[in-house]
């Protein structure tokens, strides 16, 4: 209440017509602000820090810090937008004020649409056996076609999905009519970037490793998520292939919180993390992070149930090491718990360790048991 009070008293009253300007030069704001952060602030902090081999948590912490800035000023440059078109006498000053927001938001969504200007950071990998190379990388633009021309690519996977609007519907249409115009062959196996409806891509995918010839260029839009989890998919096929270079996913050290709660790090390699969202699922562990995955949940408790099997199901699909280890609180079983951390120490690592909560009794108790036999 006390900010909506300094609000008032500085800014404006709190009518409708004030509130609902204000929501959409936030919103303005805050997409043209929040993307020149990441062109800006955030590539070059995560530039600098990765060159120079620091740790993770300086640029997490450095990165936070932007963005929580970014939130602070936006905020309030968009309430002194609206006080001052509050304050204008003139129709010039009030179009101005609120039609420049609004141009630079269009400008930003050209941007988006440029993804040469948006793909930094991302970089390429290769993976081949004697008869066939995968190539992961990027969106390609039309230079990008051209190199792959020259390079005799056999033909291109694009992961691109039109249900990812606004962007990549209209970047797939360019793909096809450049990809036509270069006597280049696309293949379209449609990926979202989420756990479900992907398995017919992955199927596809899997039989052009095993039966296929040539060289192919695999790419979702940054060349993250969605290349990485097929790059482990060929990667399992091919078995002992040349690897040159990493795609640039996500990394859990970079991350101190799911959606559903905190990251705890164990041990080296040891990590315990709520039950992962579909995004987390798909943007840390379908890729190939883990060798291991471990989950608390118990079938005494009806509401983990469909938990538990949407989760054997995800990871068993997808080939990654599933392990089922209950904890229950009535009765607990301190003899099993251990039995469990004696296990777990054994698998290979890196491994994920899971309850629903980071902030439960069932967290608790293997902690406690996983410190004692440290």
């Amino acid at each position: 209440m006390k900010l909506l009070d300094r609000i008032q008293q500085k800014f404006f009253k709190l009518t409708v017509k004030n509130v609902f300007l204000f929501s959409i030069v936030w919103f303005t704001v805050g997409f043209t602000l929040g993307t020149a952060t990441l062109m800006g602030p955030v590539r070059w902090i995560t530039n600098v820090t990765r060159s120079s081999s620091a740790d993770s948590s300086v640029e997490n912490l450095l990165v936070k810090i932007v963005i929580l800035l970014f939130v602070i000023i936006s905020f309030l440059l968009s309430l002194n937008i609206i006080k001052w078109f509050n304050n204008s006498t003139t129709i010039l000053n009030k179009a101005l004020l609120l039609g420049t927001p609004f141009l630079l938001s269009i400008l930003t969504i050209w941007l988006w649409f440029t993804p040469s200007m948006m793909q930094f950071n991302s970089t390429e990998s290769t993976e081949s056996s004697a008869n066939i190379e995968f190539i992961f990388g990027p969106y390609p633009d039309e230079t990008k076609m051209l190199e792959l021309k020259n390079q005799n690519i056999t033909g291109i996977i694009s992961l691109l999905h039109e249900a990812v609007v606004p962007f990549e519907p209209k970047f797939l249409a360019d793909e096809i009519e450049l990809a036509n115009e270069l006597e280049l062959e696309l293949i379209h196996l449609p990926m979202l970037p989420w756990v479900s409806e992907n398995e017919n891509s992955l199927a596809e995918i899997s039989k052009i490793a095993r039966e296929g010839k040539g060289k192919y260029y695999v790419h979702c839009y940054l060349g993250k998520d969605r290349v990485g989890v097929v790059r482990r998919v060929i990667k399992d096929i091919l078995g002992e292939e040349k690897i040159s270079g990493n795609v640039n996913q996500r990394k859990i050290d970079d991350f101190q919180n799911f959606e559903r709660g905190k990251i705890i790090k164990l041990d080296d390699g040891v990590y315990l993390t709520p039950f992962p969202t579909d995004e987390e699922f798909f943007a840390f562990i379908l890729n190939g992070s883990f060798e291991n995955v471990v989950s608390f949940l118990t079938k005494n408790i009806p509401d983990d149930v469909q938990w538990i099997e949407k989760e054997e199901q995800i990871l068993k699909a997808n080939n990654i090491n599933y392990h089922y280890m209950p904890i229950d609180l009535k009765p607990q079983n301190p003899v099993l718990i251990k039995d469990y951390v004696r296990k777990i120490k054994e698998m290979k690592k890196p491994v994920l360790l899971h309850a629903f909560l980071t902030n439960s009794p069932q967290v608790d108790i293997f902690i406690d048991s996983y410190k004692l036999l440290n």
